[in-house]
């Protein structure tokens, strides 16, 4: 998606940067607003006037994005999927199959869709996290190929940061931008010649949107506040109320659109309690799942794996352990941003223990795929071989994953479910209690289901570190 920038004076007004003058009369087509459900592949597109087309397209986790990709100057949906980097691309804002497929980047790559070379056709490049790069191409694939080596890559940007092309600049070509959403700067390259510009933009945790909002055939930022569920855009004094944190933004000009569509849902205020079943569980554990916190389907039931999922979410927030859901929860969870561990560009895959926390962390491909409950070494004296008293204390340290055993392990630490040793006889492992403070002989329990899981995840060799 791509719109002249004519300039803009910039004043900011409660964390939000807004013009210092009126926006002048319409005399383009106007860029709207849409969010999507990525837990069930369905877009909701809003009009002008606030009607809401809607429908579905793509698979549950698919990254959504908005261009133009027939160069009608209309902007129509876009899928990345991150677990084999196809990319499918539709011509209409209708429900139906892909029009355009083909493949660039790797597992684990977030898709730039843009016109990074000013043709007037959009294109997807793509951000690599696992090493800050960015990789551009120019053309659009099909029939299920790949495009093979990009036109040209760069270093840009951190793990954390997300990536959205516009015109920054004015100079009608879109521009590569990073959004740190955690200090709610943008920084873009007019040029690999050139220095990079910083913006400050929006509040932290928002998401970054761009667009003409007024008609006046300028490009303007504007920010979707997930506390709020609302869109902030630069130009338009009053937030558009649309969709609720839970749901992705994209903006466009999506040319005429027939509405007729129910409206978004609006982010639940309820708290969520042991017992509880039904559609409004389904949507936290599609949350959940979203944001790594969860790995089992979601099946509308408040049971234990939903439950440690939550006692992770508070673990992670420094919040009250609590194993119900509060109500304030999901404002937390919609501005989620990711957790705060180290940066480690040289090992895209490891393990991160929080003994503070009681949180594990697995990184894969630089990017954090699961956030996990854990409970480590209480301090106390117990029982250890040859009737020796041992401190039950969990290795602290960098460490590798030295071996694992596929099935049950009795030791004098305890009975060990699929563990994998890091440290001696200390491990990481399965256990049907893992309560929400240090309570093991030094090993750190995790929930059986999770030792399930991270069989297909974990490997012999993989870094491994412990920290309070």
């Amino acid at each position: 998606m791509r719109v002249r920038h004519v300039g803009i004076a910039l004043a900011l007004v409660g964390g939000l940067a807004v013009p210092a003058v009126a926006p002048v009369a319409a005399a383009t087509p106007l860029h709207t607003i849409g969010v999507v459900d990525t837990a069930n592949g369905y877009w909701y597109l809003r009009d002008a006037i606030g009607a809401t087309t809607g429908f579905y397209f793509g698979n549950p986790g698919d990254l959504p994005f908005i261009g133009d990709w027939d160069c009608d100057g209309v902007d129509t949906p876009g899928l990345y999927r991150q677990s084999d980097g196809f990319v499918y691309l539709r011509n209409s804002n209708t429900q139906g199959l892909a029009d355009v497929e083909f493949f660039f980047g790797n597992p684990g790559d977030r898709p730039v869709a843009g016109d990074l070379n000013g043709d007037g056709c959009d294109t997807v490049s793509i951000f690599r996290p696992s090493d800050a790069t960015v990789h551009v191409i120019n053309h659009l694939g099909s029939a299920g190929t790949g495009l093979g080596a990009a036109d040209f890559s760069f270093a840009f940007g951190s793990a954390s940061h997300t990536a959205m092309a516009a015109d920054y600049d004015g100079d009608g070509v879109d521009e590569v931008g990073m959004h740190d959403r955690s200090a709610a700067t943008v920084t873009y390259l007019p040029s690999l010649e050139l220095p990079a510009e910083v913006i400050p933009f929006g509040n932290p945790y928002d998401s970054l949107v761009a667009g003409d909002w007024s008609g006046s055939g300028s490009t303007r930022l504007g920010v979707f506040r997930p506390v709020d569920g609302a869109f902030h855009l630069d130009g338009i004094t009053s937030p558009v109320a649309y969709g609720n944190g839970a749901l992705v933004p994209v903006a466009g000009n999506f040319g005429p659109l027939p509405g007729g569509g129910a409206a978004p849902p609006a982010l639940p205020t309820v708290a969520v309690v042991a017992g509880s079943s039904g559609p409004l569980v389904a949507q936290l554990q599609q949350m959940l799942a979203a944001r790594g916190f969860l790995r089992v389907a979601s099946d509308g039931n408040y049971g234990s794996a939903t439950r440690q999922a939550v006692m992770a979410f508070h673990k992670d927030q420094g919040l009250t352990r609590s194993w119900d859901w509060q109500a304030a929860d999901w404002a937390r969870l919609a501005a989620y941003a990711g957790p705060d561990i180290p940066n480690r560009p040289d090992e895209p895959n490891r393990l991160e223990v929080d003994l503070g926390k009681q949180v594990a962390y697995l990184v894969e491909n630089g990017i954090v795929t699961a956030i996990v409950p854990i409970s480590s070494g209480n301090g106390s004296l117990f029982e250890g071989q040859n009737d020796s008293l041992i401190r039950a204390r969990t290795p602290r340290g960098d460490f590798k994953i030295q071996r694992h055993i596929n099935g049950l392990r009795i030791s004098y630490l305890g009975v060990l479910y699929k563990p994998w040793y890091f440290s001696g006889g200390y491990a990481i492992h399965g256990s049907p209690s893992v309560p929400s403070y240090p309570a093991s002989h030094g090993c750190i329990r995790i929930p059986n289901w999770e030792a399930d899981w991270m069989d297909g995840h974990l490997f012999v060799g993989m870094p491994f570190h412990v920290y309070d």
